[in-house]
């Protein structure tokens, strides 16, 4: 399911004005809500399939105007209550109303993550949820949550912020029955977060660029023990976007490299866009020193168990090619969303995301749920 509202109006800050649009998007994604004018301040387009029924539980707003966050429970896509019992918490803005954000916690609302603010919260005017002109863009399914933003217009477009947050679920395997056996707290899942500018510039040297990659409780690959990724929440040195040879915390990325750029592909009719398939990177380093002197001792308890593993649904697709809430189509006429991350530049994994960032980069997801049993 794909939802699209747009604040109208400047309602006000906190639980009387941001708790009723928070209020607002949980009922329509819950299929509460499917007469949109009867909306109190956005006007919405909700398009395609929803969750299958049990997969989301609604935690806040408890009613109209009461909290100014949502906050969802989620099942793992193979949920299953005797070898793989996996949720995890989904919020959506921030506890006082003031910033869009997507939180991402346990399934006792421990060990939060991504709680750094779109955009790195540069400023409160440019991250309110409740400034009219604001319009929010949701991927609601079994295997993807996506929360994503565009700024209102304003008088020079690449003043315009956007940004989005996906949390997927990993297709489960053995090891992910094993794991949550000696951790209930372990999912299988990850998510990636990014912001830039100009949302509706392809080509823009932006040093405000922000993105970053995360899973709580993954198992160390050296000693066993469970901790959480690093959130990298700075631009010239993010480890991230370009992992250096030994990074010393655990900083966790993707494939394709965030930092290189996507271009088409060609097909039958010519070039067309490519669709690549996202890897969860929870081994980031470039290299490693097989020097007889090297047990790597520092290093490896950053690496994840898991390895490298596929994000459901999440597809990084060919730079610049749309904007978010724009469509595109397969050859099998399956429908996916945009939805425009941070920028990349010259493909230089020296190069911080702070300096040569021009491109803007796309990612897909499908507008219809995709079950997976």
């Amino acid at each position: 399911m794909y939802l699209k509202y747009t604040v109208n109006g400047n309602p006000t800050q906190n639980t009387s004005g941001t708790g009723q649009i928070a209020w607002e998007i949980s009922e329509i994604l819950m299929g509460n809500i499917t007469d949109m004018s009867t909306l109190s301040y956005g006007t919405a387009v909700a398009e395609g399939t929803g969750p299958t029924a049990g997969v989301y539980t609604r935690q806040r707003p408890t009613s109209s105007g009461s909290h100014a966050h949502m906050r969802f429970k989620k099942k793992h896509c193979q949920y299953d209550a005797s070898t793989l019992p996996a949720e995890v918490i989904l919020q959506v803005f921030d506890d006082g109303g003031n910033y869009q954000t997507l939180k991402v916690s346990d399934k006792d609302g421990a060990n939060t993550g991504a709680s750094s603010y779109f955009c790195n919260a540069n400023a409160a005017q440019e991250g309110a949820p409740y400034r009219a002109g604001h319009t929010y863009h949701f991927i609601f399914n079994d295997t993807t949550f996506v929360f994503g933003f565009t700024q209102n217009e304003e008088a020079n477009p690449n003043n315009d912020r956007y940004a989005f947050g996906v949390w997927s679920d990993f297709e489960k395997n053995a090891y992910d029955e094993y794991a949550i056996g000696v951790n209930s707290k372990y999912y299988p899942g990850g998510m990636y977060h990014g912001a830039s500018r100009g949302a509706k510039v392809a080509y823009l040297n932006e040093t405000n660029n922000y993105m970053s990659m995360y899973r709580f409780q993954f198992q160390n690959q050296s000693n066993g023990t469970f901790g959480n990724s690093y959130m990298e929440t700075s631009y010239s040195s993010n480890e991230s976007y370009a992992p250096s040879t030994y990074t010393t915390q655990a900083t966790h990325s993707m494939y394709p490299p965030p930092y290189k750029r996507i271009f088409k592909t060609w097909g039958p009719s010519g070039q067309s866009i490519t669709m690549a398939p996202i890897l969860y990177n929870g081994q980031t380093l470039q290299a490693d020193d097989y020097s007889w002197s090297n047990t790597e001792v520092s290093y490896l308890p950053y690496r994840d168990a898991r390895f490298h593993c596929p994000m459901l649904n999440c597809y990084r697709i060919t730079d610049a090619i749309g904007s978010m809430g724009d469509i595109i189509q397969t050859a099998d006429n399956t429908q996916y969303y945009v939805f425009n991350g941070h920028r990349v530049g010259n493909g230089n994994i020296s190069t911080s995301m702070q300096s040569y960032t021009y491109h803007q980069t796309c990612f897909a997801f499908p507008k219809n749920n995709v079950p997976i049993t």
